[in-house]
């Protein structure tokens, strides 16, 4: 009977999904967070930042990252962010190391084309803008209401 139950378990797991319930998705609170240090990054300067674990966060940058196909690799400095503890425990920590990264298999963010980039079209950027074009044409609206009656009122035309 133990050899029978043996066949079933083995049948069964080669019909499992590995299954991630992060789904390697990033809060955009750390794509923020990110978004910074890829700011004050020199130009010419390439990076990658991801979420490689359910609670870590890394981001590689030098000019010598190198992208091939779907895999960018290289030699080169990196901040990760660590949670733990509920999120109550965060370390940062920095260093050097070789990688190498298959995008085609989760979310990343990069100056190479292909992906999102982090120095670009900011969502909030674009809100200002938004709030700032609706902001000038009430007043405007507002401006040529109240104004233009009280002007054509003070002339007399009879």
């Amino acid at each position: 009977m133990g050899e029978n139950k043996k066949v079933q378990m083995e049948e069964m797991n080669s019909d499992i999904a590995v299954y991630s319930s992060y789904g390697g998705s990033i809060s955009s609170a750390y794509v923020d967070y990110f978004r910074g240090f890829v700011s004050k990054l020199p130009p010419g300067c390439h990076y990658l930042f991801y979420r490689d674990s359910q609670y870590s966060y890394t981001m590689y940058f030098s000019v010598d990252i190198q992208k091939s196909g779907d895999v960018i690799s290289g030699y080169a400095p990196f901040y990760r962010l660590t949670l733990s503890n509920y999120n109550n425990d965060i370390r940062f920590s920095t260093g050097m190391e070789n990688f190498s990264e298959n995008v085609t298999t989760g979310l990343y963010y990069s100056d190479f084309s292909g992906l999102p980039d982090l120095r670009t079209g900011g969502y909030y950027e674009m809100l200002a803008c938004i709030f700032t074009l609706c902001f000038i044409f009430l007043f405007s609206l507002l401006f040529l209401m109240f104004r233009l009656p009280k002007h054509f009122r003070s002339r007399s035309y009879f």
